[in-house]
């Protein structure tokens, strides 16, 4: 009865009023359990560990995290620097790789204009030979697209069975990409898998692993590379799941 109750609720929502609702939830958990004492607090060292998922699940700091509002400020504060570090990061590798094609397609020229005003001494006015857009393409696409994917609207029911919760339509393009997919509400962090199904058939075509991280009340899952480029367009079942949990199910599009 009350599952039936939260999936009404949920389905009246805008995305607008599932926003302010999941903020209060958050302020709520902030302020409703005061702890100015610090009394029973694990300590900064453990609170990082819990940040950057390091620590052990059953650690009695997560239980701890949750009945601290002290507590889950700071780790969250802690979870804020390791995303923007790993972010910082992941933008200096992009503009490493960036360079480093440039730097080929540099030298390829070079080479190839030498050839051509030095090949038999009276041949400089041959043509040069223009370099492919597809080899340009073919150099720029080892950085893969980011394609943010929200199936935060997704109702979390522990327990449930695959496929039991509705799915959200949600589009990327058919070529290598990064994905970003924030989580339902309340979907606890670590390691999930994803896969991509025929919805035909439920075969899989793609699947893969990632980090989840904890972000102001938020979980955020990380697919750092998928390759998108070989699936025909039209719509596939996308599933999740943490773990050894159930499998939840949206539905991607692909042009």
């Amino acid at each position: 009865m009350r599952v039936a109750r939260e999936t009404i609720m949920a389905e009246r929502l805008s995305q607008h009023e599932l926003g302010e609702f999941l903020n209060s939830l958050q302020r709520a958990a902030l302020e409703g359990y005061p702890n100015p004492e610090r009394k029973g607090c694990p300590g900064r060292e453990i609170l990082q560990g819990v940040a950057k998922a390091s620590a052990p699940f059953s650690h009695p700091a997560y239980e701890h995290v949750k009945r601290c509002s002290s507590c889950l400020r700071e780790m969250l504060e802690l979870q804020g620097r390791v995303i923007r570090l790993e972010r910082s990061n992941a933008a200096k590798a992009r503009m490493h790789r960036v360079i480093a094609a440039c730097s080929l397609a540099s030298v390829v020229l070079g080479l190839s204009l030498f050839f051509v005003f030095h090949r038999g001494g009276g041949e400089s006015k041959k043509r040069i030979p223009e370099i492919s857009a597809a080899s340009q393409q073919t150099a720029f696409t080892r950085v893969p697209t980011t394609v943010p994917l929200d199936f935060r609207s997704i109702l979390t029911q522990r327990g449930a069975s695959e496929g039991a919760s509705a799915g959200l339509l949600q589009h990327a393009p058919r070529t290598q990409v990064k994905l970003e997919i924030m989580l339902p509400f309340g979907s606890d962090d670590g390691v999930y898998s994803i896969e991509i199904r025929d919805p035909r058939t439920d075969s899989v075509l793609k699947k893969a692993t990632g980090p989840a991280t904890l972000l102001n009340g938020e979980t955020r899952l990380t697919i750092p590379r998928l390759d998108l480029s070989d699936l025909p367009p039209g719509e596939y079942n996308f599933l999740f799941r943490h773990a050894d949990a159930f499998w939840r199910k949206g539905t991607l599009a692909l042009p």
